[in-house]
């Protein structure tokens, strides 16, 4: 519904997709000497002409996609045959308050996720900062922050979960984590996802280097070869080195597939038996990054946590991914605007996946 100002005392109301002209009784009081008008109660905020149902419309548009003002403009000229001002859609939009959000209505697990996404506003970096319970499958807490470091995380985490309910967390493999979360009385689980990441990652600079190293023997042993010879040359061998590393990193995170706390330990003195076949830059990383920490990888198969903690952060990283999505282009003015819509999918986020339990 909208309602459109046109006359002193008359207004269009837009009902079910009909303009209807109604008029609005003023009264004037002897009294007092004020001036009063009939309010729409429950369908219109004072001294705003769109209804509510009219601007929940355009809260689900933004909580389902990250359409832009303008777009959303467009859409409802095109659906309504409405003109409506980018600032009034923004004021819609606009989401109050501080840069803090918390699930009061959660009953916390214990079992958490914690990551951070960075976000570009008005040209500087801010920060989002998540705290996911794993049980539940739910939000705890965000927030939006300027400055990030080892107290902003350690007070974000501290202030939103309660000292009784803090019992596992999982994280990406960042050092100060360690810090911070045995501070605050976590069993800290590293997230094996970002532990294969990290070797790939790792592994895929080795490889580049030896290839690059290997060009310039081949150009100087073989003058004869073209740069064309020589590409596909390279080209095979590297998919010849990264396929057998490949397989001995496959081989590597069969440990975090066993059934148990026991098993993985058996898992892993066979590795340190295997390791002697591996590539000699990955079993140097293997010895030096996990195995003298290797049980920050494995608190998810102890007894105490098996039930609800898990291997990695893909609960989070989901919503994250659904919240604030890679792949969408925006840009943002103020760190108000990026807020709004944080939160506007936030709450479609949760809308969604109440409607996927419940059908």
């Amino acid at each position: 519904m909208l309602l459109k100002k046109i006359l002193i005392g008359e207004h269009y109301v837009l009902e079910e997709g009909f303009p209807i002209r109604v008029k609005i009784k003023r009264y004037f009081c002897h009294d007092c000497g004020k001036k009063s008008q009939a309010e729409f109660t429950g369908f219109f905020d004072k001294f705003c002409n769109l209804s509510n149902d009219f601007k929940n419309k355009i809260i689900n548009a933004r909580e389902n996609s990250w359409v832009s003002l303008r777009n959303i403009k467009r859409l409802i000229k095109d659906w309504f045959g409405i003109k409506v001002s980018h600032e009034t859609i923004r004021k819609v939009l606009l989401v109050e308050g501080e840069f803090y959000y918390f699930n009061d209505e959660l009953k916390l697990s214990g079992y958490y996720g914690y990551d951070e996404q960075w976000e570009r506003v008005n040209g500087n970096w801010v920060y989002y900062l998540v705290l996911f319970d794993l049980v539940n499958n739910v939000p705890v807490a965000s927030m939006l922050t300027e400055i990030l470091n080892e107290n902003v995380i350690e007070n974000f985490i501290d202030m939103s979960i309660p000292f009784k309910d803090r019992v596992a967390i999982v994280t990406d493999l960042k050092p100060e984590y360690d810090k911070i979360m045995s501070k605050l009385g976590f069993v800290h689980q590293h997230c094996t996802f970002h532990l294969e990441k990290n070797i790939k990652s790792n592994m895929e600079k080795k490889i580049n280097k030896k290839m690059t190293n290997y060009r310039f023997e081949l150009k100087n042993t073989h003058p004869q070869y073209s740069d064309d010879n020589l590409d596909e040359i390279i080209k095979k061998k590297k998919e010849e080195v990264k396929k057998e590393i490949w397989e001995y990193i496959a081989e590597f995170m069969e440990l975090f597939k066993q059934s148990t706390f026991d098993e993985a330990v058996e898992y892993i003195e066979f590795l340190k038996d295997e390791i002697k076949y591996y590539s000699e830059h990955l079993a140097k990383y293997l010895k030096k990054n996990f195995f003298p920490e290797y049980r920050k990888f494995l608190r998810f198969l102890e007894d105490d946590y098996k039930r609800h903690l898990e291997p990695t952060n893909n609960k989070l990283e989901n919503f994250n991914g659904n919240t604030m999505p890679k792949y969408e282009k925006r840009s943002y003015r103020t760190m108000q605007g990026l807020w709004s819509a944080l939160m506007h999918k936030k709450d479609g986020w949760i809308k969604r996946r109440n409607e996927d339990l419940t059908n």
